[in-house]
Formats: C-alpha cells, structure tokens, sequence
C-alpha cells in the first residue's frame, strides 16, 4: 500500500519531537478499550459495507506517543450479485483481524487532540456465495499482512477518551476502510 497519508507521518514526527522535549515517560499509563463503526471494502469488483467491533488495550507513554494492540471483527460485508440472469446472490466477505499500532498525538487544548496511527494489520478472511439463504460456493480462507493507516479526534472525559476514527488497509487486495467510535480507559501509571 502506497503511503497517502503524509499528513499522519509529519503528525508522528511531531509528536515524537514535542513528547522528546517534555520529558518521554511524563503521565505513562496503561490504556483498554471498545469501539463500533462501519467496515467499507471498496475495489477490485467488490462494494460493500457491514457493522464491525473492535477491541484493543495498549501502553501511553506520555500524552504525545502511545502504542496499541487490538482485534477487529468486520463481520461480513456484502453486495448483490447475478448467479443466473433470473436468480440473485449475495457475495459476502467475513472478515477478522488483528493489529498493532503506535499512535502520535497532538493536543489542541487540554481537552482535545487529534492523532495518527500506523501499524500492521493481520487479517483472516472467507468469501461466501449465498442465494435464498443457502451458501452455493465458498472460498478457502485467505490470510495475509498489510499496513495500517489512520487518525482521528479523541476528547478527554473523566479518566478516559472518547475518540472518533478513519482508518484504512486492504483485506483480499480490497481497499478497506473502518469509520468508528470508541471509548479508551486510562490507568495512570
């Protein structure tokens, strides 16, 4: 995957200069949480969408640079398809994966900050044909690694962050993006 994000890497090296010149462990803290949004696979002959989860734990250095670890259940995105001129199908791609990313921050205000993430993404994927409820081919399961892009907007509440996020990778040579909102839990060190 090209690099389209370059915004997101200059937000990182920011955030590793700003974090070098506060003091790198100032405020570390163990972080865990959950989120939910909306998985778009969009490409090669493929276009659908499903509702997805995930859920993550990781390590805060200090409020600029952090690193995370997580899972993310796509569910099953899919499109209509023509089996037969007179019979409709479904074809579906059910989809997990893992992750493991280092976040750079960069606060606004004491209340605000946005961030941008970069990591791999290890997926595990099966495409199904289904008609009338019944599955009429499925593929072998595919796995396979890709780089992880994203960045978002988190606001402080209490001892936690509510975060908003657009994040993009390919599953299958699909290009994949996953819109979501979650809740992060910080237990300050």
């Amino acid at each position: 995957m090209q690099i389209r994000y370059p915004i997101l890497m200059c937000l990182g090296l920011l955030a590793a200069a700003q974090a070098n010149a506060a003091g790198f462990f100032e405020n570390m803290a163990v972080r865990g949480g959950i989120g939910a949004g909306q998985l778009n696979l969009n490409g090669n002959g493929f276009d659908g969408h499903s509702a997805g989860w995930n859920i993550f734990t990781g390590f805060e250095f200090n409020r600029y640079l952090a690193v995370e670890i997580g899972r993310l259940e796509g569910g099953g995105p899919s499109q209509d398809i023509l089996l037969t001129p007179t019979t409709l199908g479904t074809d579906e791609i059910h989809n997990f994966s893992w992750h493991g990313s280092v976040l750079g921050s960069w606060p606004i205000n004491d209340a605000v900050s946005v961030y941008g993430r970069a990591g791999m993404l290890s997926w595990h994927a099966t495409e199904q044909i289904r008609s009338g409820g019944i599955t009429v081919a499925s593929g072998p399961p595919s796995t396979g690694n890709d780089v992880l892009l994203g960045g978002g907007l988190a606001v402080n509440v209490d001892s936690g962050l509510f975060r908003l996020e657009y994040d993009r990778t390919k599953i299958l040579d699909v290009d994949t993006t996953y819109i979501s909102v979650s809740f992060v839990w910080r237990f300050r060190l």
